[in-house]
């Protein structure tokens, strides 16, 4: 043992690796420089498109990502939203005359790309609907639905109110 400890002793001061008796292997622990140096220029790229182009670094470097939702809308809101409002803006200047552009306007709907968590999505259409702010049949159009005949009233819900203070329009 003594004669593989001088060895090793003696490849650490002349930066070389030497042939290690007894059936050993050599298993190196770290990575050398130049390859450490590699990866390194590689995670920068990584991070200068990111940054060029507005596009979230977990969606490029397949990092882990936590919260999807939040990663999509950022992804919407820096990268896709400012090319999507120019392409609006072109094809209502230059598709649209005039008198055209007072009646009609082109707007892309970005509701697709926000609809990650079926949760939130719920939730927020129930809130609407309860508020009295849309229908039950806008909210089954937003998700795609065919409508149902009856549920074309805006209703509010008021369960904390006392009922006989609740009255109708034609009462007053």
């Amino acid at each position: 043992m003594k004669l593989v400890q001088g060895e090793v002793n003696t490849t650490k001061s002349n930066n070389l690796i030497k042939f290690i008796p007894y059936d050993l292997d050599y298993i190196q622990l770290s990575t050398n420089p130049i390859d450490s140096q590699l990866n390194e220029s590689r995670k920068f790229n990584i991070e200068e498109v990111a940054r060029f182009l507005c596009v979230p670094l977990p969606l490029l470097d397949g990092s882990q990502i936590n919260n999807i939702e939040s990663v999509n809308i950022q992804f919407l809101l820096q990268c896709i939203q400012p090319i999507l409002t120019l392409i609006e803006e072109e094809i209502n200047r230059k598709m649209l005359s005039p008198s055209e552009r007072e009646t009609i306007f082109i707007d892309f709907d970005e509701n697709e790309l926000l609809r990650t968590n079926k949760q939130s999505t719920a939730s927020y259409l129930q809130t609407l609907t309860n508020a009295g702010i849309i229908t039950r049949n806008e909210a089954r159009e937003m998700l795609g639905l065919n409508v149902k005949d009856g549920a074309d009233s805006l209703s509010v819900a008021y369960s904390d109110i006392k009922q006989n203070t609740i009255k109708s329009d034609s009462d007053k």
